[in-house]
């Protein structure tokens, strides 16, 4: 089996801002590019700094930063994450990697 590496993005990167509304919460979504284009990390401000939510969503963007640092693609997570009834997102995560997977698609 091909042994991985995790792909760390240059200290400056490009990047580009999207703004979301999730359970009636404005979001700021950044999402970080490799030089390439490829999605690097994602993260989102709009809560309340120290809020318990705050928090959940800081920590989450780590992880799925991380994940498409080591080669996850930003579709599958969206995909896997959980949908309510009508097939939106289920949770303030699922609406910020929503965000971010169709921004890749249209830069495609």
């Amino acid at each position: 089996m091909a042994e991985r590496c995790r792909e760390r993005p240059t200290d400056r990167r490009r990047s580009f801002l999207d703004r979301i509304e999730y359970g009636g919460t404005h979001y700021h979504v950044r999402c970080g590019l490799y030089d390439d284009g490829r999605l690097c990390e994602v993260f989102a401000y709009g809560d309340k700094a120290g809020s318990d939510r705050r928090r959940e969503i800081d920590d989450a963007c780590v992880v799925v930063s991380l994940a498409l640092q080591w080669g996850a693609d930003i579709n599958d997570i969206s995909a896997s994450m959980g949908r309510d009834g009508g097939n939106a997102p289920a949770s303030a995560l699922g609406a910020v990697i929503d965000c971010a997977a169709r921004a890749m698609r249209k830069a495609d």
